[in-house]
């Protein structure tokens, strides 16, 4: 769920599971909006009891592959999964889609995304500007997702709890990935 004014209007995105939503569900989504924040703790309740119904993925077939101008994420996802998850992830890895006029967003580097199990790469990491080991990184990163998931702490969902992060300093090259991404982005 989302929301952002413009003028004087409100848009407002839901994720699909919400056309379930009974009367209720739907009066704390309004409520939220006006910040009434105990709203929240309906919605983190139907969130909680929905978010595993299986809701299919719209795109059956990725849009885009895994072989970039630079970079095949494929090999480097092949290479990871046998260093660090003995070969048993099956996530499917892609690059994502530019925008108009060949921007892309900047601020999401990578997502995993359950439901279809892709993960999916921002394709402004396909730059012979951008090392190897930090592209590298952040395929780690999502695979990490796909393998680890979400922790329920307390109705909290953590996806980067102490095991995950821990997991991640595992990478071979995280002091120099961490470094460069200071520096460059």
């Amino acid at each position: 769920m989302s929301y952002r004014k413009e003028g004087d209007l409100l848009k407002l995105r839901l994720h699909e599971v919400f056309l379930s939503a009974d009367d209720k569900v739907l009066k704390s989504v309004a409520d939220f909006v006006n910040n009434k924040r105990d709203a929240i703790k309906t919605l983190r309740a139907f969130v909680r009891v929905h978010r595993d119904t299986g809701y299919p993925s719209k795109r059956k077939v990725p849009l885009r592959s895994p072989q970039g101008k630079v970079y095949n994420l494929q090999d480097i996802f092949n290479e990871l999964n046998r260093r660090y998850f003995h070969s048993r992830l099956k996530s499917e890895v892609i690059w994502g889609n530019t925008y108009k006029k060949g921007r892309v967003m900047k601020r999401i580097l990578g997502s995993y995304h359950r439901q279809s199990d892709i993960i999916v790469i921002n394709p402004i990491l396909d730059s012979k500007r951008v090392p190897l080991y930090y592209l590298a990184f952040v395929v780690y990163h999502e695979m990490l997702h796909a393998d680890i998931g979400v922790v329920d702490f307390g109705g909290r969902r953590i996806v980067h709890s102490r095991k995950f992060r821990a997991r991640e300093r595992a990478f071979h090259d995280y002091q120099r990935a961490i470094k460069w991404e200071r520096e460059n982005l």
